[in-house]
């Protein structure tokens, strides 16, 4: 991303502290960040103002929900949130962000009455968001896209072995490449 966007300033965060082998550039910084750490999360995004957001971190529910609310504050209006693995098949029971930005998509699709709409969607929080923060979401999305991985990973979740079986669409260690329960990407686009 550096040299096709020369000008941009880009920050990597990661749990762990910067490696040597990390990708290094006059316009790019890294700081280390823990998703888990909510009050550490609000830190970081407190002073900034970004127009682009990839959280392709922990992939645990509640760490994406840590980073949601304070990246939506510090993105400018326009800009886009993508959140990686939104895992279909997670037993959590919930407001999870995949949940409720499967609610928003669909309100969004099919409520005529914004008002209804809203209060629909505000009073599904409980267990990671708020209903003053879901408010807060419905009213600075503008919109809300899902994608499923289209592919076979190169390489199985399980091990670094690439020994599959393509008529089950299975590693030969029986873990699923292609499965109904998989992960979602969501691109979110601010007002």
């Amino acid at each position: 991303m550096s040299r096709r966007f020369p000008n941009a300033k880009i920050i990597g965060a990661d749990v762990l502290e910067q490696r040597s082998t990390w990708f290094v550039a006059d316009n790019v910084s890294y700081t280390k960040l823990d998703q888990s750490n909510k009050i550490v999360v609000d830190i970081f995004f407190s002073h900034l103002s970004l127009d682009l957001i990839i959280d392709d971190g922990s992939h645990a529910p509640q760490h994406q929900a840590n980073c949601l609310i304070p990246g939506m504050k510090a993105l400018r209006p326009t800009g886009y949130y993508i959140v990686e693995d939104l895992h279909t098949a997670q037993h959590v029971t919930g407001d999870t962000p995949l949940r409720i930005l499967l609610a928003l998509e669909h309100l969004r699709r099919t409520s005529e009455d914004n008002d209804k709409a809203i209060k629909t969607f505000s009073s599904i929080g409980k267990t990671f968001f708020s209903s003053d923060e879901l408010t807060y979401l419905f009213n600075v999305i503008d919109d809300v896209y899902f994608f499923r991985r289209a592919t076979l990973p190169l390489r199985c979740s399980g091990h670094s072995y690439e020994y599959f079986d393509y008529s089950k669409l299975q590693c030969q260690c029986g873990v699923s490449l292609y499965a109904p329960d998989d992960s979602l990407t969501c691109i979110i686009k601010k007002k």
